[in-house]
């Protein structure tokens, strides 16, 4: 893999640079078949059984790889600042390696079925989900989005829908999922589009075995996450495709997330008293509303759920420098109501604020980030100040999920999948269910 020093210095480059092929072109050694490495590891993730002629492919293959590791060992061994957290970063390949390895169970016999009748599925899905919104049209045994009939949807119902210069709504899957937060009714929709666009069970990567095997591209990301196929990985799609995930027999899978983890480590790295405050109550998000004055003491997430809506749409935005203009298309509050809460938010917490403009200090005059455990970003001139001010909290979660992993390896848990702050794993029936007691 190649270092974080060697990504500092090169900067962002084309898909596959920062490959095994990548990194020894970068240092002026010979490439390796790219072809040939995808042809092989797709055969891998089929599963077995293997041919006689397989075994001895697979083996020469995985020989290959390791000889071209050792002719990059003298080239990235100087990149390497601190040799510990290297050594950490390894633990963690080591890790992601067992996961990929085992791979996430799935339902093989119903996932076939449903790869039969798909596009009879998909005209099916459209002709019930869409009745409320009128955004499709089936022509043909196919199912079209027409940008027109959405327009008036979304004239109709009066939705402060984000636009392009052009005049043009902006249909990008991250605008459906702000305005899905800001409104609800949304959601359906939001998750038609997504199973319709985003979809391909023919790409989803299940061996014979009933094991979703792909990649999870181990430190892809700038702050150091996982960055698995959107296609391959079960958990890329659209969210219902999941139901197909069912443990092997005798066993059972637990699934355990990091509660309000963003907002808990933005009070840490800060160091601000009133967020770490507010972190203590049973809802961060209701703890905020109650330290602004926007909700009553004894308020909890069942009793006020449409503050703690807002508030965890407001929370999670601060954290990257959220605008009141964007706030307001995302809650769909007004421009005066977004203003004066991110007014209260400042001020209230001044010195998370007074934090996030040192990162942009220290961005700039350094031209780098570093976590804790020393995975670095560069910060060249122009760089996005949002990008920047989250940079320490995206990658200080992707550091707490990094050492999760090691030592659950480490204490013999079988995780399959890490999910963003989530860990999916699998266990015998009698432990599984005292974890899933405590769930």
């Amino acid at each position: 893999m190649l270092t974080n020093d060697a990504r500092i210095r090169s900067g962002d480059r084309e898909k596959g640079f920062y490959s095994l092929d990548g990194a020894l072109r970068f240092f002026g050694e010979d490439g390796i078949d790219g072809a040939h490495k995808k042809d092989m590891r797709d055969r891998i993730l089929r599963g077995p059984p293997f041919s006689v002629q397989e075994r001895a492919d697979i083996f020469a293959y995985c020989r290959n790889d390791v000889d071209a590791l050792v002719r990059l060992v003298p080239h990235i061994v100087p990149t390497i600042r601190s040799l510990p957290h290297a050594m950490m970063r390894a633990q963690f390949q080591w890790a992601i390696a067992q996961q990929e390895r085992r791979g996430v169970p799935i339902d093989l016999p119903m996932l076939e079925r449903i790869r039969i009748r798909w596009d009879d599925m998909r005209v099916d899905v459209v002709t019930e989900m869409d009745k409320a919104y009128g955004c499709y049209e089936v022509t043909g045994g196919v199912a079209h989005w027409r940008k027109d009939r959405f327009k008036a949807y979304v004239r109709r119902n009066r939705l402060p829908w984000p636009t392009y210069p052009s005049g043009e709504l902006d249909e990008s899957s991250d605008t459906f999922k702000d305005m899905a937060r800001a409104f609800p009714q949304i959601e359906p929709l939001r998750e038609l589009r997504s199973s319709l666009s985003k979809l391909r069970l023919s790409s989803l990567e299940v061996g014979s075995d009933g094991r979703n095997r792909a990649s999870l591209w181990a430190y892809s990301s700038k702050t150091g996450r996982n960055q698995p196929s959107t296609s391959g990985y079960i958990f890329g799609p659209a969210k219902w495709i999941r139901f197909l995930i069912t443990p092997s027999a005798g066993y059972g899978l637990v699934h355990r997330d990091y509660r309000q983890q963003e907002v808990h480590i933005a009070g840490v790295v800060s160091n601000d008293p009133e967020l770490l405050a507010a972190c203590q109550a049973p809802s961060v998000y209701i703890g905020i509303a109650q330290q602004l004055g926007l909700a009553p003491l004894g308020a909890t997430k069942v009793s006020h759920p449409a503050i703690h809506a807002l508030f965890k749409s407001v929370t999670l935005g601060i954290n990257y420098g959220l605008m009141a203009r964007s706030l307001a298309a995302r809650t769909g509050l007004s421009l005066f109501e977004a203003v004066e809460i991110l007014a209260r938010l400042r001020a209230r917490f001044r010195v998370l604020e007074a934090f996030s403009r040192s990162v942009l200090d220290h961005a700039g005059l350094d031209l780098e980030l570093a976590t804790q455990f020393d995975w670095r970003m560069s910060c060249p001139p122009g760089s996005n100040p949002r990008t920047l001010k989250n940079y320490p909290i995206q990658s200080s979660a992707a550091e707490v999920l990094h050492v999760a992993c090691i030592l659950a390896e480490r204490r013999g848990l079988e995780i399959v999948a890490p999910v963003h702050d989530d860990l999916n794993g699998t266990s015998a029936n009698r432990r599984a269910r005292g974890c899933l007691d405590r769930a």
